[in-house]
């Protein structure tokens, strides 16, 4: 089998999985804080929606992504506010988040685009590197900058203390609350 083969398999994998990998990681953070994170889903499709809807407004796909991480931020805080300030059951949060992103995006597509996806209107694209989307490539560094944060920094042993025994964390003086906030945020 030829290397080249090989290398474009795996390019194409690293491609293929980065939309999941990148909010994996994120509810990587707020699983060790201790805040179960089934919204994913709904983050996720919120944001393509405004990662579009940036791109197509700013006429930059750049713009596009300030636009779409600036709004998974917000759709995280609406789950940390909704489970640590009300204490509401992670799950159910997360499934009506879920639910509502589900529909928001429909009704905004079908308003805005006349249509339930917007990718036949967007032309905007990310550059390639060697074929391969370039956002992808950044999955590499930012999963070892994730695994770094969470195994060898303060943050990352206040964090996982939160998740594990939020009671001797706050005992040490931990911010419980403003670090589960923190980790769900990002």
């Amino acid at each position: 089998m030829d290397l080249s083969y090989v290398l474009f398999f795996l390019g194409k994998g690293l491609e293929i999985s980065a939309p999941i990998a990148f909010p994996a990681l994120g509810g990587v953070f707020s699983e060790r804080a201790g805040v179960v994170n089934i919204a994913l889903e709904g983050i996720m499709t919120v944001t393509s929606l405004t990662l579009v809807w940036g791109a197509i407004a700013f006429q930059s796909i750049w713009m596009g992504l300030l636009v779409a991480v600036v709004t998974g931020m917000l759709m995280g805080l609406l789950h940390a506010v909704v489970t640590i300030t009300f204490k509401v059951d992670h799950v159910v949060s997360g499934v009506a988040i879920n639910v509502f992103a589900i529909g928001l995006t429909r009704f905004v597509c079908q308003s805005a685009f006349g249509q339930e996806t917007q990718s036949a209107i967007n032309s905007r694209s990310f550059p390639t590197l060697l074929g391969i989307n370039s956002v992808a490539w950044w999955l590499v560094p930012v999963g070892l900058l994730s695994w770094f944060v969470i195994n060898r920094t303060v943050f990352g042993l206040r964090l996982r203390s939160v998740g594990e025994n939020p009671e001797a964390a706050d005992t040490l003086g931990v911010n419980v609350v403003l670090m589960r906030y923190l980790a769900v945020i990002i």
